[in-house]
């Protein structure tokens, strides 16, 4: 019973401070988008950067607090002799990350930007469809990765290959591109005329390397 009580007590004390707890949101002011990913992305190496060292034995205490991360990513202040390497580096490309974000993302892209991410967002709730697509796109690059003939194709597509015929307007299929083989099907019906009576045969083209 004075367990019960105690536990009342407890629950009671925990609501009559809740009145006390500020639920109104801080957003912290930024001059661009590519300054807000910097500042959030700054702040977490300063944390994984502390975890790592501690496991390689280099740190013994890691700051949970985000001051450490505060300090430097927010405030401007350097980074401690102490500080993780991938910190000092980011602070060292403070103003290269910045301007390239920003090129890459522009304000008036925002919004748009936004909207995409808030209607993808169901996506990759628990049960979703986003989960199930990654490991079949994955099984899809790794049967193309196991395949000995998929670089060697893909390696004559990026090289660009032309028609036999010189000034041909003709674009090569990507089956002729990559050297795959032409079924009979296609090779016997090049043979057969046109609607018009034309010949297809002429319209056949191989593919080969330039120069």
């Amino acid at each position: 019973m004075r367990r019960l009580a105690s536990g009342f007590l407890v629950a009671a004390a925990m609501l009559a401070a809740c009145d006390n707890i500020d639920t109104k949101r801080t957003v912290e002011p930024y001059s661009s988008f590519g300054a807000a990913v910097y500042r959030e992305s700054c702040q977490r190496v300063a944390y994984t950067g502390q975890l790592e060292q501690q496991t390689a034995g280099l740190r013994k205490t890691v700051d949970v607090s985000g001051q450490y991360g505060r300090a430097v990513c927010v405030d401007g202040s350097p980074p401690p002799a102490d500080a993780p390497p991938v910190l000092t580096a980011i602070v060292g490309q403070k103003d290269a990350l910045i301007t390239l974000v920003d090129a890459i993302l522009p304000k008036d892209f925002l919004d748009t930007l936004e909207n995409f991410l808030e209607q993808i967002l169901p996506l990759s709730d628990v049960g979703g469809p986003m989960e199930p697509a990654i490991t079949q796109l994955a099984a899809v690059l790794g049967t193309m990765g196991d395949d000995p003939d998929f670089s060697p194709a893909l390696a004559r597509l990026a090289s660009g290959l032309r028609s036999r015929r010189p000034g041909s307007s003709h674009n090569l299929s990507s089956r002729e591109k990559i050297g795959y083989s032409t079924p009979d099907l296609c090779k016997e019906s090049s043979t057969k005329g046109n609607d018009d009576g034309r010949a297809k045969g002429r319209d056949i083209w191989y593919p080969t390397r330039d120069g």
